[in-house]
């Protein structure tokens, strides 16, 4: 088996998805960080809120960061009393959207790809108009429900928002690609090369005098190909092309 060596390149990390369309849905803005937080204005059940107008502001000290709607609609419901505190990740309020969006369900093993909020994200509907961009929104409920939950693997239910509704009908099927995070200029090795894929992983080293070594490493994203290497490693080191337990396996 030749070894594979550490080199630099650029990774976009996708995950891909059946979707369908689903008409003025409720996404959730969520509490980016934890802290003490305070509402701008009358923010309440009723109330209509526009794209990108500030609806609170949360963290602590001289770390405090403004919280906008990324889309037009009106509030259904509001989680977090005014000034008081909240957790990172915790719903704050609940907006009904004006258009229509798409929603569909990952498998939860793949959650960890969505461990940080999705860069960007483009939609696919069959037998209809080209690409187009769409808002990935959190969920008010993440429970999984309806197409693909078969009551065995749990699933992750994600949605995005979408401007161009020419044509859309609610259920209308899609693909949607979910860009969950970018990297560039950073280390990768094939991703068979290395026992582990969230975190932390182990790669089998060749040293020097060619003696194998197993190292831990740290991980970044993946693309389904390459992985990114954090820390550990060093470019132009060499490393076996399988990781160290499937090497294991392989033998037994």
């Amino acid at each position: 088996m030749e070894p594979v060596t550490v080199r630099r390149g650029s990774l976009t990390s996708v995950i891909t998805t059946d979707v369908r369309a689903i008409a003025r849905p409720e996404f959730a803005v969520n509490a980016p960080t934890s802290g003490w937080l305070g509402f701008w204005g009358d923010i309440s059940e009723g109330v209509r809120v526009n794209q990108d107008q500030v609806l609170f502001t949360v963290g602590s000290g001289d770390s405090r960061v403004n919280v906008t709607s990324p889309a037009s609609g009106v509030v259904t419901s509001v989680f977090v009393e005014d000034r008081g505190q909240v957790r990172s990740g915790v719903p704050v309020v609940a907006i009904r959207y004006d258009g229509f969006g798409v929603t569909g369900a990952i498998p939860i093993e793949r959650a960890f790809q969505l461990t940080e909020n999705p860069v960007a994200a483009t939609i696919q509907f069959v037998a209809g108009p080209g690409p187009q961009p769409c808002t990935p929104t959190p969920l008010v409920s993440a429970t999984p429900d309806g197409d693909g939950f078969d009551g065995q693997t749990p699933l992750l239910q994600v949605l995005c928002l979408i401007e161009d509704t020419v044509g859309v009908v609610d259920g209308s099927p899609a693909v949607m690609g979910l860009i969950t995070s970018e990297a560039s200029d950073v280390l990768i090795l094939p991703l068979e090369a290395v026992a582990g894929n969230s975190g932390n992983g182990v790669v089998s080293k060749l040293d020097t005098d060619g003696k194998v070594v197993r190292v831990e490493v740290g991980l970044g994203i993946s693309d389904g190909v390459d992985i990114e290497i954090t820390s550990g490693l060093t470019e132009d080191d060499r490393v076996l092309p399988f990781g160290p337990n499937v090497r294991q396996e392989i033998r037994q």
